[in-house]
């Protein structure tokens, strides 16, 4: 009797919501309230069942690859685009250029749409972007500098009056970070040929400078990472800082902070990594029209609103940053954006992070000539790529 009283119950939900998407996120904290919260919005006025998995990130990727091809997986997802060209050559992703003919794109700012683009073919919809600002203390800093020339000189004038401040700080051997620097001096990683560019002068200068910053300015602490930089922020020990929007949640409230987009180096512009996180919808889901009606329900105007008010989250879709009351943060962000490097979404992607970690750990922690630790980890990746 209790097997048949289950076994009713779940019918009658079934009848009740009538159908049922799956979406899997590694969304936390506000993000994940306001997703969750969207969704229920979207059950009440759809009538359909939004079931909602929250996977740690790092298990993430792993966790997609093992489903989706055992039609396990989930009908829509959320993930940075970096991995949309691994997952389009495993036969993953369902494209959606298909329901593109209504105007949803123009919505939505260009550089994220292009993001999730591989090979001609949409396969996601860009929700919210990542892309690092700099942030200054308030307590001693009133006006921001328009150059790292004049943020070095204000950081040596303030260090020389208080002893216990750095004057600079961003996590200078991960190349997500890096990046700002390398892209300013207009450097590449690899072209279309697979033909890999690090060793290039471009590359050297970016790579000279950031050891320029660590090891002649005097401005920088040392062995930095993010526990490092969270700790002299909140104690009012660090004056700027190079970071991204997730930075907001990890400064005290007891600190008074800007942000602004990043200063210029030696006259360039610099070009920061920009993830974008999108909505991507499985090949294998058996609900393709309802998964593509409830990805546009999220990033429509309404929705990106509640992300940003709720969620915190830099949207993607342009009308948002017109509305009153607005963290103006976020304006900065989107300012940023305009002058930002997509991460790339060609699977060539993944061999660079680890070589070109080796490469500024080397020259910033072991004072190694930037000219031969580009050369060593070009060497590195061509007989990866070679195999």
């Amino acid at each position: 009797m209790k097997k048949i009283a289950i076994l009713i119950f779940f019918a009658s939900l079934q009848i009740l919501w009538g159908e049922s998407l799956s979406l899997w996120h590694a969304y936390t904290g506000e993000e994940r309230k306001a997703l969750e919260e969207l969704a229920k919005k979207y059950e009440e006025k759809n009538g359909v069942k939004i079931n909602l998995l929250a996977i740690p990130f790092d298990a993430f990727d792993k966790k997609l690859t093992a489903s989706i091809p055992r039609g396990q997986g989930p009908d829509v997802f959320i993930y940075a685009n970096d991995n949309i060209g691994k997952w389009v050559e495993s036969d993953f992703l369902e494209t959606l250029d298909y329901w593109m003919v209504d105007g949803t794109l123009d919505q939505l700012i260009k550089s994220t749409v292009l993001a999730m683009v591989y090979k001609k073919n949409i396969y996601a919809l860009p929700l919210a972007f990542k892309v690092p600002v700099l942030y200054y203390n308030k307590k001693y800093i009133s006006s921001v500098p328009n150059s790292f020339d004049e943020l070095i000189e204000i950081s040596k004038k303030l260090m020389g009056e208080n002893k216990n401040i750095f004057g600079f700080a961003y996590e200078n051997t991960n190349l997500f970070f890096h990046s700002f620097i390398h892209f300013g001096f207009n450097a590449s990683l690899f072209d279309d040929d697979k033909k890999v560019k690090i060793g290039e002068q471009q590359s050297i200068d970016a790579m000279n400078f950031a050891k320029k910053m660590a090891l002649e300015t005097g401005i920088m602490p040392k062995s930095i990472d993010s526990a490092l930089i969270t700790t002299l922020f909140n104690k009012n020990e660090l004056l700027f800082v190079v970071n991204g929007p997730w930075f907001m949640g990890d400064i005290s409230k007891n600190i008074s902070y800007g942000i602004a987009p990043i200063p210029l180096i030696d006259g360039n512009t610099p070009k920061p990594y920009m993830s974008i996180e999108g909505i991507l919808m499985s090949k294998y889901s058996k609900k393709k029209e309802s998964a593509m009606k409830f990805i546009k329900f999220i990033v429509s105007d309404e929705s990106s609103e509640f992300r940003m008010r709720k969620g915190m989250q830099a949207v993607a879709t342009k009308s948002t940053y017109q509305k009153e009351n607005i963290n103006p943060n976020f304006v900065v962000f989107q300012k940023q954006a305009e002058n930002a490097t997509p991460l790339s979404n060609n699977p060539l992607m993944s061999f660079f992070w680890a070589p070109m970690g080796q490469a500024l750990k080397k020259v910033i922690n072991e004072k190694y000539d930037s000219a031969k630790a580009l050369s060593e980890s070009k060497e590195e990746l061509e007989k990866l790529l070679e195999k």
